[in-house]
């Protein structure tokens, strides 16, 4: 019922903060979804602090009076800001965030309890990939204008239901 989805979304609102730093922002997005935008860190640092996220919510669990233990787990997207160092002014922040929110559905798509995130890969180009951003991330990764980060080997979902090819 509501009372125990409200005390799993505090619950992930306390697990959230604390695996964020002191400079992190922790934010609740909508729904069931949260942002944690993290300050003045590395697009290095991504990759562990998703699986940090998604390994702290999976420990969590909550009982209810009538005995029964109830378990979450979840997923993340994750995208930085500036999305394309070199083209500082290509995307502003509500795009990188949507951005983070196609890898989160991917993450989902996946099979849940799992993290995506991409980066600009050498090979990205503003003109020539831009309008295809973020709705055609797989094939931008094949390309090379993306570079994913996942915690499984098919980061986007089933291949041949994403974009009809049978290819990864």
């Amino acid at each position: 019922g509501h009372g125990v989805g409200d005390q799993v979304l505090l619950r992930v609102a306390g697990t959230l903060r604390h695996a964020a730093r002191e400079s992190d922002a922790v934010i609740r997005w909508g729904g069931e979804e949260f942002l944690l935008v993290a300050r003045n860190s590395s697009r290095a640092e991504a990759p562990s602090m998703a699986e940090r996220i998604r390994s702290l919510v999976a420990c969590q669990c909550l009982e209810l009076p009538s005995g029964q233990t109830v378990r979450w787990t979840c997923s993340v997207g994750f995208a930085a800001f500036p999305f394309l160092p070199q083209a500082l002014d290509w995307l502003g922040w509500e795009e990188v965030v949507d951005i983070a929110d196609a890898c989160l559905y991917g993450a989902k798509e996946s099979g849940r309890d799992a993290w995506v995130g991409v980066q600009a890969g050498e090979g990205c180009d503003p003109a020539r990939h831009g309008p295809r951003v973020p709705h055609d991330l797989r094939s931008l990764a094949r390309e090379g204008a993306l570079r994913v980060f996942s915690s499984r080997s098919d980061p986007f979902g089933r291949a041949e239901e994403a974009d009809g090819s049978g290819a990864p």
